[in-house]
């Protein structure tokens, strides 16, 4: 769950950074004909985002129920059964 929150973090401080270069040079952008940098900020969010709602969850089913022995699984790298 640590390694999911900084993954999380860092993908965050990345969204953050290219909407602040979005909305600070957005002219600069538009005259390379590079208007796409604000999609990106949409996709990392997203990603964020849900990374954000699996923490949250996790550690909200932690707290009301501490012997919860929780396990992550995910697709498609994870090999546990």
């Amino acid at each position: 769950i640590r390694s999911l929150g900084l993954q999380c973090l860092f993908i965050w401080i990345v969204a953050v950074t290219i909407w602040f270069a979005d909305r600070m040079f957005c002219s600069f952008w538009l005259s390379i004909s590079f208007p796409y940098l604000h999609s990106f900020w949409h996709v990392l969010i997203l990603f964020s985002s849900n990374q954000a709602i699996i923490i949250c969850a996790y550690l909200t089913i932690k707290q009301q129920n501490p012997q919860a022995n929780l396990h992550l699984h995910f697709w498609p790298n994870d090999q546990a059964g």
